[in-house]
């Protein structure tokens, strides 16, 4: 079996710390493709209702000697972010990165000090005929500025479900249409509403899985069974008044960040974008078909994935990614 050692030197530990939060509160499996000038992540729900993808330039995760501002970047943009990232000469190659229990490197990484790393990534060829990590080595400081080296295996491709061959594709997939209507969610708005949905969602038996947006000339509307809240300092733009649902569980898988909410009135998708620091997340969840039946089911039930189509959804066929 032929082995390739790729390097990555100056990691930012903080930067990659802060990144696989946002995988992991998705779902403990981890799927990365790295490249000379970025870098993929991709998580489903366990239902298979929702789909986070973040990206980042390589180049941002490297510490540099010279303080730059982050860097505006619009969300329009993110498909062209591969033309502008700067290649690395120790970082040449493209290739997968599996890890079935995503904690294990979260523990991993912190033993270290929360400073730089360097990452060496040892590579082989997957069942697939794809360059992927066998195992990463890294070197760095521990808190009492010991050097440490630490080798961790990683997993076989064969090992992974709902592996994606084409990140790029997929990527277009979470991206909004341009006609879409938007809702922009601070992060302040969107701890609220999660502390609100949930605190509030069981306190009735038969509350439904799903939360109701409505978008009502510039004002949002959101309620559930029990509560009804209005925010009227929201930036919205939409040519159409109308409502939507979001199920309970997926709204709470997108984050604490500010964020904007795509989608139309005729569309059986919501996508939801935001900037993350120096990285893009796109979000992609699809609207309960029929709400009539939803409100017959109750919080209790949100979500077995043995159930999912009883639910009415659009299955996120991942065959066709």
């Amino acid at each position: 079996m032929t082995h390739k050692i790729v390097s990555l030197k100056n990691v930012d530990i903080s930067i990659i710390n802060n990144l696989l939060l946002q995988s992991l509160e998705v779902s403990p499996q981890l799927m990365f493709e790295f490249s000379p000038t970025i870098l993929k992540s991709v998580n489903f729900s366990s239902t298979k209702t929702f789909i986070k993808f973040w990206t980042i330039e390589i180049s941002k995760l490297i510490k540099s000697t010279e303080k730059e501002p982050i860097e505006d970047l619009d969300l329009d943009d993110v498909m062209d972010i591969d033309s502008s990232s700067n290649d690395l000469s120790n970082f040449y190659e493209t290739f997968n990165f599996y890890l079935l229990k995503g904690d294990l490197l979260k523990s991993f990484l912190s033993v270290f000090k929360n400073d730089l790393i360097d990452i060496d990534f040892t590579l082989i060829n997957g069942q697939d005929g794809k360059l992927q990590a066998q195992s990463i080595t890294v070197k760095g400081l521990t808190e009492s500025d010991k050097n440490l080296i630490a080798k961790l295996d990683l997993t076989t491709d064969d090992m992974i479900t709902d592996k994606v061959s084409d990140y790029a594709q997929l990527l277009e997939i979470c991206k909004p249409k341009l006609n879409m209507s938007e809702i922009v969610l601070t992060n302040n708005n969107l701890k609220e509403l999660r502390r609100i949905i949930s605190n509030m969602n069981k306190t009735i038996s038969n509350n439904s899985s799903f939360v109701t947006f409505t978008i009502e000339d510039d004002l949002l509307k959101v309620n559930d069974k029990v509560f009804d809240i209005t925010f009227d300092d929201l930036q919205i733009t939409s040519q159409d008044n109308f409502s939507f649902n979001i199920l309970k569980n997926d709204f709470k898988l997108i984050g604490n960040h500010s964020f904007k909410i795509f989608t139309g009135k005729d569309d059986k998708d919501i996508h939801f974008g935001a900037k993350f620091g120096n990285a893009i997340i796109w979000c992609l969840t699809s609207k309960p078909k029929n709400s009539e039946e939803l409100m017959n089911e109750t919080s209790e039930d949100i979500l077995s994935s043995d159930d999912i189509n009883d639910y009415g959804l659009e299955d996120l066929n991942l065959e066709d990614y």
